[in-house]
């Protein structure tokens, strides 16, 4: 995915980018700027991690099979998406972000949601947050239990000069859930990057 992308922006004539990756977006952005640092001017990571889970596999493996087992089931990627976008978002969430996240969830492929998971789970670059030159600004969900606020904080904290916030009333989908107070963040920080000499 990461190659994909950079790939898209070398066609694009984009040789330094603003990148912006929520979820599992935000592995690829982290993914970019480990191996292709002079492609990445800055990065806001939304709800993310360094690595899914801890370095023991049964986590992983057990997340894995609780995703996929409604699949194996038989039950559509239209029905699934209910489900699993009550375990994603806050009490508080925007009802316009939230039916715009259902229906973006009910038209994935259940191959490319496997696909994915698939990819989730082998992503580990906690040791390249120390190295990270990249200037970054990460933002939690207040009520995030996918990528919780504390992680987040600890891995702001383990990249140098990381900035680091928390949207109130908001859950994984922090960007859909509560847009204004998401994009007002993001907004301020890409403002600061183009002061940047």
């Amino acid at each position: 995915l990461a190659r994909t992308l950079l790939s898209d922006l070398a066609d694009a004539g984009v040789g330094e980018a603003h990148l912006l990756g929520h979820s599992i977006g935000g592995m690829i952005a982290q993914e970019i700027a480990a191996t292709h640092p002079e492609a990445v001017r800055s990065m806001i990571l939304a709800a993310t991690s360094p690595a899914f889970g801890g370095r023991d596999p049964s986590f992983r493996e057990r997340f894995l099979a609780e995703r996929l087992a409604p699949l194996d089931a038989g039950i559509t990627m239209h029905d699934l998406a209910s489900a699993l976008l009550t375990t994603l978002v806050s009490t508080h969430a925007d009802p316009e972000g939230v039916r715009h996240a259902l229906a973006a969830m009910r038209a994935v492929p259940e191959a490319t949601y496997r696909a994915v998971l698939d990819c989730l789970l082998t992503f580990d670059r906690r040791d390249a947050l120390a190295t990270c030159r990249t200037p970054a600004f990460l933002i939690a969900g207040e009520a995030d239990r996918t990528a919780p606020a504390t992680m987040m904080e600890k891995m702001a904290n383990r990249i140098e000069g990381a900035q680091f916030a928390v949207v109130r009333r908001a859950g994984h989908l922090l960007h859909l859930e509560q847009p204004r107070a998401f994009n007002a963040l993001a907004g301020a920080f890409l403002d600061e990057r183009e002061q940047d000499p």
